[in-house]
This record gives C-alpha cells, structure tokens and sequence, in this order.
C-alpha cells in the first residue's frame, strides 16, 4: 500500500515537472534540451540564456536592394529550396567582398521562402558560441523543421584552434542532422587570416593545409566582390527612392561618387552609409 502512494507521489511530481518544462517552451529529448521552434520563425542563440531568442522581423523586402549579385541569389535560393523541400544539400559557404550583402542575403532569402515553406527556421549562431554547437543542435533534434543553421562572418587567426572542433562537426555533427544545413558568411574564403612575412612569400604548412579544409567542408561557395559604378549609383538610387527622397537635387550623383571615393570602396553598405549622411543634411 505504501509502495502504492509513494509511486503516486513520484508520479504526480514528475508530471508537475513536465508541466513546467512545457509551459517554459523546454522539453527533454534523448538527453538534450528541444526548443519550441514552433513560437516563429527566425531565432538567435543566446550564450548568456544558453537558449534562443526569437526575432519578430522579416527581410524578405532587403532583396530587392542586393544588386550586382545575381547569380549568388538564384544559387543561394535553389539550394534553400531544395533543402526546404526535404532533399540534401550542400553547406553554403558566403564569401568575399565586405558590404556586398553576404548575411543580409541568406536572411532574406529565407524569409521570402518562409512564406511557401511553413517549415522553413533560421538559426543564428554567433562565432563566439561555436564551442557550443554541438549542444545547439541538440536542441533542433525535431523533423518537422528543417533548419538553416547561419553564422555570421566566420573567420579564424592562426593561433586559433576552434576551427577544429566546426570541422568535425561539419564532418560528423551537423551533417548527421537531415533536417539542418549550415550556411556562413566570410570576408576570407580559407575562413584563415594568412600573416606573410617581409620579402617572404607564404608557405602553407601542414596546420594551415588543415584550416583551409575547412571551407571544403562547404560544397557551395559563393563568391562577393566590389561592384561597378553604375551598380553602385543604382544602389544608391534605390535607397533614396526607399526614404522617399526628392530628386530635384541633381548633384546625388556626383557626391555618392565623391563619398564612395573617400571611402576607397563600392558596395551597398557604403552606398548606405553615403545616404546616412547626404540625406540626412537635406
């Protein structure tokens, strides 16, 4: 008989328990903690929580400013697509020119296909919580999402050694998981910074060899590079159009020039940041 109520007890306790993991979004799973995916649609992951944080914002309306890289935007979406739809796909490796759209690319793409695919998540996993990737993907252990696993300006020094613990998870961690693709941003396309020394050309040894793997473990790469002036005065256009600016102020042109000259670069962030500070003066 006390066996009989001491059992009732225990079991009651643990159906409070579950009750409050529930209610709190949490719930176990295999071992790992499974977050309710199911509360939106683009999620960041939070060290100080070791959780994640929902983001109430869509960048579907960023595409149409992202020009000069058409050709990474149809790669980008066709894969996207592809794993949307239940298929495997290749990790995507977004690099090059800064400012070009990297990231903002891979966050609008997937919100315009969120809309077709309700199953469709992206996870933003910042560089410094890469040593928690492999408890990051316990939580995503749920096969009615498919996950697009996203970091952003991934790049590693020499004298680091994390990049050892992403290639074996790219290798055996995150490629186990059917439901999750990973796709990173870098300026670098090695993902290395490669110091040369004075009148000494580079030699890559064995353990840089091992870091350049790394971005083979992406079988997409797409690459950035500066755009042309007539892409970048379009840019420019496009972002004054956006603020609704008045045009009857023919010398734009001849300043974004001006601006972008200064700046010694073409690209959209500095087409925006030129419209920060011209129409802002007006």
């Amino acid at each position: 008989m006390k066996i009989d109520v001491l059992a009732n007890e225990i079991k009651r306790i643990a159906d409070a328990l579950e009750s409050i993991a529930k209610f709190q979004g949490l719930e176990r799973n295999n071992g790992h903690e499974k977050f309710d995916f199911s509360s939106g649609s683009f999620f960041s992951w939070s060290a100080l929580n070791n959780s994640f944080r929902v983001i109430e914002h869509s960048f579907e309306d960023d595409l149409e400013l992202l020009l000069g890289i058409d050709e990474a935007k149809i790669k980008l979406e066709d894969n996207t697509i592809r794993f949307a739809k239940g298929f495997r796909v290749n990790n995507a490796l977004l690099w090059g020119a800064r400012g070009m759209g990297k990231s903002s690319l891979v966050r609008a793409t997937t919100s315009k296909l969120m809309r077709r695919f309700k199953n469709l998540k992206l996870v933003e996993v910042p560089r410094t919580s890469l040593n928690k990737l492999g408890d990051i993907l316990g939580f995503m252990e749920d096969d009615r999402f498919r996950f697009v696993l996203f970091c952003d300006d991934l790049a590693f020094s020499q004298e680091e050694d994390s990049y050892h613990y992403l290639k074996s998870l790219l290798d055996g961690g995150v490629n186990r998981y059917e439901n999750i693709v990973f796709y990173a941003t870098s300026n670098r396309r090695h993902l290395i910074s490669r110091k040369m020394d004075e009148n000494e050309d580079i030699i890559l040894s064995d353990e840089v060899n091992q870091k350049i793997a790394l971005s083979d473990r992406f079988g997409l790469w797409l690459g950035f590079y500066d755009c042309d002036q007539d892409t970048y005065l379009k840019m420019v256009e496009m972002y004054l159009k956006r603020i609704n600016f008045d045009f009857l102020d023919d010398n734009w042109k001849k300043k974004a020039i001006e601006w972008q000259m200064g700046r010694g670069s073409r690209s959209g962030r500095t087409a925006w940041q030129f419209i920060c500070q011209y129409a802002n003066n007006k």
